[in-house]
């Protein structure tokens, strides 16, 4: 799941709250895209297309419902 850190505070409380009830065992992971306001692509695109691809080849580090701050400045 990702979520970009500026999104309007009921936006956010929304994911997060999804988030949460979601089963720790069948969670994956949840990438908090710091510095972006709402359009994760459009406004991190390079960070944004490396989590893409993390995800597509199968990182094991994303598959055991860990948090991330991703410092999307980039």
């Amino acid at each position: 799941m990702v979520i970009a850190d500026g999104d309007d505070e009921p936006l956010k409380k929304d994911q997060m709250t999804t988030w949460a009830r979601i089963k720790k065992s069948a969670r994956r992971s949840l990438a908090l895209f710091n510095g972006v306001v709402h359009a994760v692509p459009d406004e991190a695109p390079v960070t944004t297309a490396d989590w893409i691809n993390r995800v597509a080849t199968g990182d094991t580090e994303l598959t055991g419902g860990s948090e991330f701050n991703v410092n999307a400045a980039r």
